[in-house]
């Protein structure tokens, strides 16, 4: 039986190339690097030298668990994340994770400058058993405004002048909006 031929066109038509990628988010377990988003929130000093400033920080982003180093002011050095009890100045923090993925932020506390009562006056009675006397503060300086007033370190006032007194030993008390305070006699 003879052989039945079979022939091919001599062009070959090429219909399409399909290429199909898939992407992965880096914070799937390929080792991928990713890095850390650092977010932080501080409290500022409420009073001259109280030592009572504090940095919160969180991070997302990298793989695994945080590693925190601070440093800081007078050789402050932690490995929290969050840092409270602190003096004034700027704090450095660096973050890594188990990756190997790092990042780093500085921070900077603040402080009022000291509240000062610069100066003040003062009345004596007119005579014996009068009740005609006064203390009245005079320039305030540092702190956080509005100041308020005292003559017995109770009762404070917004007005800075104590009328009406009689003879005795008063001390003038000056409190400031974060409740900072300085007295004098």
């Amino acid at each position: 039986m003879p052989m039945k031929k079979t022939t091919f066109p001599s062009t070959i038509l090429i219909l399409g190339i399909f290429l199909i990628l898939f992407l992965t988010p880096q914070s799937d377990s390929f080792g991928l690097e990713e890095d850390l988003i650092i977010t932080s929130s501080q409290v500022d000093i409420s009073c001259f030298e109280a030592n009572n400033g504090s940095i919160d920080v969180s991070v997302s982003g990298g793989n695994g668990i945080y590693t925190y180093s601070w440093t800081g002011p007078d050789s402050f050095s932690s490995s929290e994340e969050d840092i409270e009890n602190l003096e004034a100045g700027t704090y450095f923090v660096s973050i890594s994770d188990d990756a190997g993925n790092s990042g780093s932020e500085s921070i900077t506390i603040t402080q009022p400058n000291e509240l000062l009562l610069e100066s003040f006056t003062s009345s004596n009675v007119s005579c014996f058993g009068g009740n005609d006397g006064s203390i009245s503060a005079g320039t305030i300086s540092g702190g956080t405004a509005p100041y308020q007033y005292s003559i017995n370190g109770t009762d404070f006032f917004t007005s800075s002048t104590f009328k009406d007194l009689s003879a005795g030993n008063y001390t003038l008390t000056v409190r400031d909006a974060n409740n900072c305070a300085i007295s004098t006699n």
